[in-house]
């Protein structure tokens, strides 16, 4: 107690701005291979205590994406935050819905985001959810993924590097999971999964398709006429290749 009471007794008149220039002054000095709260603690406690009592999230914990998001990119990278008890999974739409804040009626930039505004937005509401999500959240990891989706299939519609992604749902489903318990520091969350979608599609098998009002080589037979369909399971395939799945 003595400790924490000294350290909020030198906070004096900082500010967040000045807390931010104090702690990159540090990491420069020091340059550590990376650093957490514990670090910032030992090495800047001034700036921790700042932050400990005056940089709160909406849910009250200690919002460390947002002092992050303030710091040059190269600093950025180096947050390595403590690995925290992962809850058991559970459902808290109040939770997510309080954690998001004035956010929430913005969930729309994941549609259509033309500006800096826009982009910035998404990557926040993106890093709460996510963090949310790693804590156990089931509804912010849900919401997350359903407004990630929407993100990836306009990139789709508009970067052909991506379209592999389109006849591999599941392995793309996967993919976002792992970028979403993988996400660690407070950089552009979309950029970390394009480059993540772009660099892990490279191993994904082309699939040629071709449309199925086309014709058969020089007939007038359709390609859709020769669909049939497996009486034992359903599934629906090319009579004359039993391929390619619709």
């Amino acid at each position: 107690m003595l400790v924490l009471a000294a350290g909020l007794n030198k906070i004096g008149c900082m500010n967040l701005e000045q807390a931010i220039q104090t702690l990159q002054s540090v990491l420069r000095k020091e340059q550590p291979s990376r650093f957490s709260s514990s670090w910032v603690y030992a090495h800047a406690p001034r700036v921790y205590f700042y932050i400990w009592r005056n940089v709160r999230t909406e849910l009250g914990d200690v919002d460390w994406d947002l002092v992050t998001s303030k710091l040059e990119k190269p600093f950025q990278r180096l947050w390595h935050p403590r690995r925290r008890c992962r809850k058991s999974p559970y459902r808290d739409t109040h939770e997510m819905r309080t954690a998001l804040g004035e956010h929430w009626e913005k969930r729309y930039v994941f549609l259509h985001a033309p500006t800096e505004v826009e982009w910035r937005e998404r990557d926040w509401i993106a890093a709460i959810l996510a963090r949310l999500s790693q804590k156990g959240n089931l509804c912010a990891q849900e919401e997350l993924l359903e407004l990630l989706h929407f993100m990836v299939d306009h990139w789709m519609e508009r970067r052909p590097e991506l379209r592999k992604w389109r006849v591999h749902p599941s392995d793309l489903d996967h993919t976002l999971k792992q970028c979403v318990r993988c996400y660690r520091y407070t950089g552009s969350f979309a950029i970390y999964l394009l480059i993540t979608l772009m660099k892990a599609g490279r191993g994904l098998p082309y699939i040629r398709w071709s449309s199925l009002d086309a014709t058969i080589l020089d007939s007038d037979l359709r390609r859709i006429d020769s669909v049939v369909q497996d009486p034992e399971t359903g599934e629906l395939c090319m009579a004359e290749l039993h391929a390619y799945h619709v």
